[in-house]
């Protein structure tokens, strides 16, 4: 009994930009719309397209199309692009690398989502706050939890400016009236969904605003508010009941005693299959392939890296 997936496919970006090759890249009206379409008959639930590097006509040809089909457009974007791709009528910015406060601005008045994925844009001081605040609260102690979140932490650190910066962002567009949501960049399973909501209160969010911003907010950017993120009668009953107040110490959302799924009750005793993200992250054939450039970023040396027993 897993989570509930709104899946994107493949993203769709131009040639020779981010996540796109000679290959796989769209390019020019036409492509972008046959991209679209393509993930459409695929099955998708949404539409994600790299917007950095895109025409101001591929990003509205992206939009539209997924719009008159019947799905919404989230845009991993930086600036300048991410107010070009509001502009373009994006659902929802994802990351929104050096947001300013025009766009932010805009993202308000259209309504557009903000997704700022904080777990991947901290400096090194803002990696041991958050170390030295987990270990105080006694959070730190788990081997596997320590090696993945440190790994992922390190291998996107970035410089003090740029993280400051998108702290403030995150703070700006929250108090413009943006609707902010949870993210991760990576997966939202496990100990990288909570330090993300952890983050956003280190950020300056208050504890809940944070959980809206992981239950109500995704679930209304998803287009399932009428059936999801809130406890409402005629709602499906996806429930995780903790065994402590998180408005004390958002830490408390580790303190798991129940979890429902659609009303019936989730075995926390069952074991984590192949498929839990630490089993995973810690796999020889993902190592072969980005675990490599994330271990060179983290300055590990190529197969010093063992996984946690």
């Amino acid at each position: 009994m897993g989570p509930r997936i709104f899946a994107c496919g493949e993203v769709i970006s131009i040639t020779g930009g981010h996540r796109g090759d000679v290959k796989d890249g769209a390019d020019g009206v036409a492509e972008i719309r046959n991209a679209v379409c393509t993930r459409v008959v695929y099955g998708v639930d949404w539409i994600k397209i790299m917007g950095v590097e895109m025409l101001q006509d591929e990003l509205e040809a992206a939009v539209e199309t997924a719009h008159h089909l019947g799905l919404r457009v989230a845009s991993h974007s930086k600036e300048p692009a991410t107010y070009r791709s509001v502009i373009a009528g994006v659902n929802c910015i994802e990351h929104g690398y050096g947001l300013k406060d025009a766009t932010i601005r805009l993202m308000a008045e259209k309504g557009t989502f903000y997704v700022p994925t904080i777990i991947c844009n901290l400096s090194n001081r803002y990696i041991k706050e958050r170390d030295r605040r987990l270990a105080e609260l006694g959070y730190s102690q788990d081997n596997k939890v320590a090696y993945g979140r440190t790994l992922i932490a390190h291998a996107d650190e970035r410089s003090q400016e740029h993280a400051e910066h998108q702290r403030q962002a995150l703070q700006k567009a929250f108090k413009a009236g943006v609707k902010v949501c949870t993210g991760s960049d990576s997966t939202p399973v496990g100990e990288i969904g909570i330090l993300e909501i952890e983050q956003f209160v280190l950020s300056g969010i208050d504890e809940m605003d944070t959980l809206m911003a992981a239950t109500r907010n995704c679930a209304e950017l998803c287009g399932v508010l009428d059936k999801l993120g809130t406890v409402e009668e005629e709602k499906l009953a996806d429930l995780v009941v903790l065994a402590a107040n998180p408005l004390e110490n958002i830490s408390k959302i580790r303190k798991i005693k129940m979890v429902f799924k659609d009303g019936v009750s989730v075995d926390l005793n069952q074991p984590q299959s192949p498929s839990s993200y630490w089993d995973y992250f810690s796999t020889k054939e993902y190592k072969k392939g980005y675990l490599a450039e994330a271990e060179e970023a983290a300055g590990f040396k190529r197969g010093e890296v063992e996984p946690p027993k």
